[in-house]
């Protein structure tokens, strides 16, 4: 009966963070550059030639500024979009679609699924599997935190089965 307390336990604990990470992502901005590239950021300023923002991945880090003649767009979190420069649209896909929102890798997700419905080892793979395309390309995916959430409920799975099997 304790174990079931402690995968509770551990359960609440990364579903927490997990959403928290969530949330953190929904109250940023996306800047799409003219170059297709693009980034989740909190916007401070739009000057007469330049944009100032923050990375939302570290709300602490330096200013940055990019020059408006290099931003396509800004999806703000308010759902608003803001064009800036309507004649040179992007030339490569960005990492969000229409709507603005950012693409989940697919391998993070079913890692994550996968680590809650207590399928051992699986996790582990399709976490670091989706951990490998977030890395190679991190514009393009986001998902970060499910996939590490399913690589630690996989090892912790993983570990209360071989525990199983001994014991």
């Amino acid at each position: 009966m304790r174990l079931y307390y402690f995968i509770f336990f551990l359960f609440t604990l990364f579903s927490s963070s997990a959403s928290h990470n969530l949330s953190i992502k929904d109250s940023c901005d996306i800047i799409t550059l003219t170059d297709g590239r693009a980034a989740v950021v909190r916007v401070i300023e739009i000057g007469i030639t330049e944009i100032k923002y923050k990375s939302c991945d570290d709300p602490s880090g330096p200013l940055r500024i990019v020059l408006k003649e290099n931003v396509y767009s800004i999806y703000y979190k308010n759902g608003r979009k803001e064009i800036f420069n309507a004649d040179s649209a992007p030339r490569s896909p960005s990492n969000h679609n229409r709507s603005g929102q950012t693409q989940y890798e697919g391998f993070a997700i079913t890692a994550m699924v996968l680590g809650i419905l207590g399928f051992g080892p699986l996790p582990i793979i399709f976490g670091a599997i989706g951990l490998g395309k977030i890395n190679a390309n991190p514009q393009r995916w986001a998902g970060r935190g499910m996939a590490n959430a399913g690589i630690i409920l996989g090892i912790i799975w993983t570990a209360i089965i071989i525990l199983y099997i001994i014991f």
